[in-house]
Formats: structure tokens, C-alpha cells, sequence
């Protein structure tokens, strides 16, 4: 009977260090006495963007010694919206600047997040736990996910511990596992069924129990406690009672003593690491012995416990590392949700509270405005075929859809808030929906074939049904909808706004601004970048690619029209560099006819990729799109 960590490829004597070591003391480059360093610090963090909303917020500081070499870097976090004097917190980072600005981009810069953010670093900072309760649209995961990343880096996440009415608590403290090497197929299969039925798991708990009870017994006496009646238990279900048992940590003790790696992953290389954050999602779901559970990593004055006495691995003494913190959210215990159960009120004192109602209009028009622009993070990549007007590059058409898209936005949450007639269950909206929105609108353009212009009112129209209506079981939900985006587009009354000193239409104005950019396109074909670098694996891929299309073009029982260029089509979704599109098609128009198609079906052929390639380019003369 062994108590074995996760396995790890890295030394203990190679972890990487606290946040909090080996740096000087933070409050000189928190609070500094050098009133222009402290105003510079000020102005950073207020900083704006090209488009007015806030850029800072946070920022990155290499931190000096006594002699001057960089010992360390930190971030400084405030909410811009709070106004001057700023509530700085400032707290080590592994990140460099680049990294710290590559975060703070994906951030929108909503009132809701910084306040969310704030909260957390002064939590962690003084290592209260916290609880953030706020309805799914606010993202909540979102804020302690960059969060996790300005500590640690890009792609770092907190150890996730998900409460719901069958979540065991085993998974939050671990729990005792039998060793299946050396058994035969029959026994391991027959040990499975035991595990996994409800009888097994009952037995395990009520050893648990009986061991955890016995708290008036040393370690090691608990120890052989347990192992006594792990080894009846394996006799008594017919198996070797010297079966090997060892304990699998869960969630909690993981998180106090794991280390996080470089990659941004918690890793176990022993039991004195420095720990990590916990987050623990819908708490308000949580089971009374999964409350009771998560008492025990209260400490005093607040904070949370320096250690854990794990009864449950024969009373063996977890130490929290000094990056051990904890976070709770829950959705609002009202009759929204009304699954939710009020939060245990011991677990409610132990914990910072942040309660958070629905984002504002103006933070709803601003996400949908970043969205639609994609410029938080959303951005494909690359051209996606069915794009003739790229929505990256024109901020009047984004600017118009994002206004319609945050009132669309809004009018859904507040639909959907009370549920659907037929449907128990509720569907929650999100700023998912946004950025899923933004995709549709740039990837699935309508072509209005009296005019063969993108029909970006149409397109619209088409998004908001695809992503916010087809999961509805209420049809009274989509045609209201549904009829006020018509309203918004088309109707004399809240469809009119000002645009270029004369009222028009919302949809005009979509039509108007498509026209002009598909004429700006004509007009100047996008630029090549000016070295663009190709790795060997995308080159070999485009050979590969190309010698099996020139093999089936002399097939003659394949169509050219219905199988060839929908697989060319497919590759160039594969293949995102825009040179390399070029040379596929470049190659494939070159070959030879071959004997087996005739001059019209070649030359239609050809004809199909020249347009795919004024596609790829931007200088299609019509825009064929799929309505």
C-alpha cells in the first residue's frame, strides 16, 4: 500500500520556483516614492486605445535588484474604469511584456471583467478565497482563466473541480485504488464491476469513514487500520487479499502542493511544491459532503488553511504551497436558476463574495464591437473561401453589425431568462454567441444574385438564426426575434440613424458599405506579405496534395466540376498560406489536358480555378457564395 504522485519527467530538485521567490520586495514597485514613475504608472494603466477603450489595465514590469540586474518581472492590475487615484495590485509574474500584452488583448475591456479581475488578484494577493456569483454571460471562467495566464503564461489554467448532485467527494480528496498489475483478465475485470458499483463505492466510503473516525490512533497506526480492511475487502469479493493499493489525490491536495510547469501544467514532483489556483465551478450545485469537504481548507482570519489532514490517506499532513488559492463561482440561487441551492453558510463567511447582475449595455456593445472586429482573439487566421469582404478590414461595416448584434444579443438573454415553453432545461447565453456570430458573418457571406454583392443584411439574418435560433424549442422566442432584427434592418422607425449626415436605413447602410468594399478590393488586390515563411511540412503537404489531384484528373469516371473541385476547395481550407494556395492552383491549372476530358470540360476546369484563385487574392470580379 503506497501513496504514489502523478509521475513526472522533471527532478523534484528542477520545480520551478514560488511566484513569490527570490524576489525583492514587491511594495517598492508597487507603491513607489518616485512620483513620476507612480504618475507614468498611472497614465500606462489608464492608457487607450486607437478606438477609445481602455488599453491598460495591466502591466508589465521587470523588477531590478541593487546593483541593477532584472531578478524578476511583475504586473501591476487596475480597473480603468474606476478612475484616478487608481486601486493598484501588484503581484509576480513568470510573463515577459510581450506575453503580458498578448494576454491583455484577448481582455475586452468591459467594466465587469476589470471589476472580476481586480478582485481576484487583491484576493490572491492576501490568499482569501473568493466566490464570484454572476449570471453564465458574464464569464466568469473567462476572467480567472487570463487570470491563471498573467501569473503564469499563456495556455496556464487552474486545476478545474466541476459540483453537481453526482459529484463524489473522492474527487475532491482522493481516494484509495487497487494496483490491477499482476492480476489475471478475469480478476481485473471482476475488480472493475466492484469499483464501479454502487455496493464498492459505498464499502470504500464507509472504510473512509471508519479510518477518519479514528483520530485518536498515530499515522502509522491509521495506516495499518486501513490496510487491514482493504485486505478483508479484497477477500471478501473473492480476490488476493495482498493486492497493492495506492492513493490517488484529488483536486484539493493536488492543487496545494502541485508545481506549474513551464507548458503552463500542473505536475506533482513530490508533495512540497508550490501549489496552484483551485477553481471550483458551480458551487451552489455542491452536495453537502462536498461542502463539508471544502470546509476543511479553511484557515484562520480568513485565509485558507496552511495544511490539510488527509483522513482519508490514513491521516497523512498535506502542506499548501505558497501559490495555493481557490476560487468559487456559482450562477444566482434565484428562481433563474432554480436548480442552485443557497450557498452553505459557513463556506459563505470563509470566502470573499463578489456578486455580479448582467453585463450593461454599454459592455455588451463593446464585446459585440471587439467580436465583430475580431480583435480579442477570434480571428481565424486566414481567408476563409467563402470571404469577399474581409469584416478584419472594414471597421464601418463591423461597427453597424456590432450594434445590431448587442441589442440581438440582449433582447436573447433577456427571452431566454426565463426559460422555454417545452424545454425544462435552460439554454444559457454567452459572449460565445458573439464571437461565433462574428465567424458566421465572415465565413458564410450571401450573395444577392440580382446585384452579385454580398447581402451583409441577409447574411445578418442568417447568423443570428444559425447560431442564437435553431437549438430553440419556443417559437415564439425565434419569431420575435427574428422580427425585430427584420425591424432593425428595415423599419422606418428604429431602422433609421443618421449615417453621413442623412437618415437612412440600417440596411442600406450595410448594402452602401459592401458596395464600397468590394470596389476598394477591385481596386487594390491585397498585398502578399513580404516574405512569408513556409514550413517543410506545409510544402510537402501542397506536393502531396497536388500529385493526388493530377492522378484523378485522368480518371475519367471522376467529375471535374462535382469531386475534384470540391476536394481543391477543401485543401485550400487545409493550406492557409496564402503563397501556397497560389502554387497548388498555379500547378494544377499548368497540367496537360488529358485525353480523357474533352476541351470544354478542361477549360471550365481551369476557368474554376483561376476564379478560385482571384478569390484567394481578393479580386474576383462576381462573388460566388452559397445562399
Amino acid at each position: 500500500m503506497e501513496n504514489q504522485p502523478i509521475a513526472s519527467t522533471k527532478p523534484v530538485q528542477d520545480q520551478l520556483p514560488s511566484l513569490s521567490t527570490n524576489l525583492p520586495d514587491l511594495a517598492v514597485h508597487g507603491f513607489s516614492s518616485n512620483l513620476r514613475k507612480a504618475a507614468k504608472l498611472q497614465r500606462d494603466l489608464l492608457a487607450r486605445g486607437p478606438d477609445g477603450h481602455f488599453l491598460g489595465g495591466i502591466v508589465h514590469e521587470q523588477v531590478r535588484g541593487a546593483k541593477g540586474k532584472i531578478v524578476g518581472n511583475v504586473v501591476h492590475i487596475a480597473n480603468p474604469f474606476q478612475g484616478e487615484p487608481l486601486d493598484i495590485v501588484t503581484l509576480p509574474t513568470r510573463c515577459t511584456r510581450e506575453e503580458i500584452e498578448q494576454i491583455r488583448s484577448k481582455i475586452i475591456p468591459m467594466r465587469e471583467t476589470y471589476e472580476i479581475l481586480v478582485s481576484l488578484a487583491k484576493a490572491y494577493e492576501q490568499r482569501h478565497p473568493i466566490l464570484i456569483e454572476g449570471d453564465t454571460s458574464i464569464g466568469k471562467t473567462f476572467v480567472v482563466n487570463r487570470f491563471m495566464e498573467i501569473l503564469y503564461g499563456k495556455g496556464a489554467r487552474p486545476i478545474d473541480f466541476y459540483c453537481s448532485g453526482q459529484t463524489d467527494v473522492s474527487e475532491l480528496l482522493g481516494k484509495w485504488a487497487p494496483r490491477s498489475s499482476g492480476l489475471s483478465e478475469s480478476d481485473k475485470k471482476l475488480l472493475d464491476e466492484f469499483l464501479n458499483s454502487t455496493y464498492g463505492k459505498n464499502k470504500l466510503q464507509r472504510i473512509d469513514q471508519e479510518v477518519g473516525e479514528a483520530k485518536d490512533l498515530s499515522s502509522e497506526a491509521q495506516q495499518a487500520l486501513l490496510k487491514s480492511k482493504l485486505s478483508a475487502l479484497m477477500s471478501e469479493i473473492g480476490l488476493n487479499s495482498s493486492v497493492q493499493w495506492e492513493f490517488s489525490y484529488g483536486a484539493v491536495p493536488k492543487a496545494m502542493m502541485c508545481s506549474v510547469q513551464e507548458d503552463g501544467s500542473p505536475a506533482l514532483l513530490g508533495t512540497k511544491g508550490s501549489g496552484t489556483i483551485l477553481k471550483v465551478d458551480e458551487v451552489g450545485l455542491a452536495e453537502p459532503a462536498v461542502v463539508m469537504a471544502l470546509l476543511r481548507i479553511r484557515g484562520e482570519a480568513g485565509k485558507l488553511a496552511e495544511s490539510l489532514q488527509l483522513w482519508e490517506a490514513g491521516g497523512e499532513v498535506i502542506d499548501a504551497g505558497p501559490d495555493f488559492f481557490v476560487v468559487y463561482t456559482t450562477n444566482p440561487s434565484d428562481k433563474d436558476y432554480i436548480e442552485r441551492k443557497e450557498i452553505d453558510p459557513a463556506l459563505a463567511r470563509s470566502v470573499i463574495w463578489l456578486r455580479k447582475g448582467s453585463l450593461s449595455d454599454e459592455s455588451l456593445s463593446v464585446a459585440a464591437q471587439k467580436y465583430m472586429s475580431f480583435s480579442v482573439g477570434n480571428d481565424p487566421g486566414h481567408r476563409p473561401l467563402r470571404t469577399a469582404i474581409d469584416l478584419r478590414e472594414e471597421e464601418e461595416i463591423t461597427t453597424e453589425i456590432a450594434e445590431i448584434a448587442a441589442v440581438v444579443h440582449r433582447r436573447y438573454l433577456e427571452l431566454m431568462k426565463n426559460g422555454e415553453a417545452g424545454r425544462r432545461q435552460k439554454l444559457p447565453g454567452s459572449l460565445d454567441h458573439l464571437a461565433r456570430l462574428a465567424s458566421y458573418m465572415i465565413s458564410s457571406q450571401v450573395q444577392d444574385t440580382s446585384t452579385g454583392q454580398v447581402d451583409l443584411s441577409v447574411t445578418l439574418q442568417r447568423g443570428v438564426e444559425f447560431v442564437y435560433l435553431s437549438g430553440l424549442v419556443d417559437p415564439k422566442i425565434g419569431e420575435t426575434i427574428r422580427k425585430e432584427v427584420t425591424m432593425l434592418l428595415s423599419d422606418k422607425g428604429i431602422g433609421l440613424k443618421n449615417f453621413r449626415g442623412q437618415d437612412m436605413l440600417r440596411k442600406d447602410i450595410l448594402s452602401l458599405l459592401g458596395e464600397e468594399a468590394i470596389k476598394r478590393k477591385k481596386a487594390s488586390p491585397a498585398k502578399r506579405s513580404p516574405q512569408s515563411i513556409l514550413s517543410d511540412h506545409e510544402r510537402q503537404m501542397c506536393v502531396d496534395i497536388q500529385e493526388s489531384i493530377q492522378a484523378q484528373i485522368a480518371i475519367p469516371t471522376l467529375s471535374l466540376e462535382n469531386s475534384l473541385l470540391p476536394q481543391i476547395g477543401d485543401a485550400l481550407e487545409i493550406i492557409t498560406t496564402r503563397e501556397l494556395q497560389e502554387e497548388l492552383l498555379d500547378e494544377i491549372g499548368s497540367s496537360a489536358k488529358p485525353d480523357s476530358r474533352t476541351t470544354e470540360e478542361w477549360e471550365r476546369f481551369v476557368g474554376a480555378l483561376d476564379e478560385l484563385k482571384c478569390r484567394i487574392n481578393g479580386t474576383s470580379e462576381e462573388v460566388d457564395l452559397v445562399a
